[in-house]
């Protein structure tokens, strides 16, 4: 089996990192976010080269931008929304580069 692409192996374990933050925030708990990681995304390899394009760039500094919020927040209804817009931010951008994970990205949604 082939490796995951840097991009990819980034991308595996945020979602990893948001799956335990929903969990955490359906307990009705405060989560922390503390990746270097989000800060990889703009420059790591993707699978595939045309994965990534000129709309990439700007996806992932608002993906950046709504990570940042998360630890700004000041309750769990305020946590809640910034998980919510990172989700949004991520299927954002899969909608244009790479369609496949977004039915499982979208399970990553507070409700």
């Amino acid at each position: 089996m082939d490796q995951p692409s840097e991009l990819a192996s980034i991308m595996r374990v945020l979602h990893d990192e948001a799956t335990e933050r929903k969990g955490t925030l359906e307990a009705g708990e405060m989560a922390v976010a503390n990746s270097q990681l989000i800060f990889k995304m703009i420059t790591a390899k993707p699978t595939e080269p045309h994965m990534v394009g000129p709309a990439f760039e700007p996806h992932a500094q608002a993906f950046i931008a709504s990570y940042g919020q998360l630890n700004v927040a000041e309750d769990i209804q305020g946590q809640i929304e910034a998980h919510n817009n990172l989700v949004k931010s991520c299927v954002a951008c899969h909608m244009n580069f790479c369609q496949g994970p977004i039915p499982r990205i979208e399970k990553l949604y507070v409700q």
